[in-house]
């Protein structure tokens, strides 16, 4: 498009505008990313949803069971545990 321009920085992009005005973005690390780690709260809820929407579908009780299992992996005695709820 002639008179957009478009400049990558590192930490954002800026755009020329037609009449000589910029805009800048900057983006910061995605969610889930080392940088910005999704807290537990977060990670969980992540699991249930992907869980609840798998094509065979837990019960509810089953998938909030595994999720907590997982999440105390220290107080598992056999590390098949957490998993015998998908086979």
């Amino acid at each position: 498009m002639e008179g957009i321009g478009a400049g990558q920085e590192t930490d954002g992009i800026t755009i020329r505008l037609l009449d000589g005005r910029t805009a800048t973005v900057r983006i910061g690390s995605p969610l889930g990313s080392p940088e910005n780690r999704l807290s537990i709260g977060q990670l969980e809820m992540k699991f249930v949803d992907c869980a609840l929407n798998a094509v065979r579908p837990l019960p509810d009780d089953a998938v909030r069971a595994a999720a907590d299992t997982i999440l105390h992996l220290e107080d598992v005695q056999d590390v098949g545990e957490p998993l015998r709820p998908f086979v």
